[in-house]
């Protein structure tokens, strides 16, 4: 397995965290997954941009049991895939 760097923030490495003044809304294959008007955004650096949703605004029932080791309260779900474009 091959580490990840772990980037701090800084001048070179910036990272926001600000509140999505606009609801965020999740489907994919005709079902709703979120639906919010309390989603953060975070930008780090160049990478594209976060919505992180709380979790009383998500249907819990498509959650993976998995979690990520490195952010245990992380979420994963299952969505259909989609067509690129």
């Amino acid at each position: 397995m091959t580490e990840k760097t772990i980037k701090i923030p800084g001048p070179d490495h910036p990272i926001t965290i600000e509140r999505n003044p606009r609801r965020v809304l999740v489907t994919a294959g005709g079902k709703e997954f979120a639906n919010t008007a309390a989603a953060l955004t975070l930008r780090e650096a160049n990478y594209p941009a976060v919505q992180y949703i709380p979790r009383e605004d998500v249907d819990m029932a498509h959650r993976r049991p998995e979690t990520c080791r490195l952010f245990p309260k992380k979420l994963n779900f299952d969505l259909p895939a989609r067509k690129a474009g």
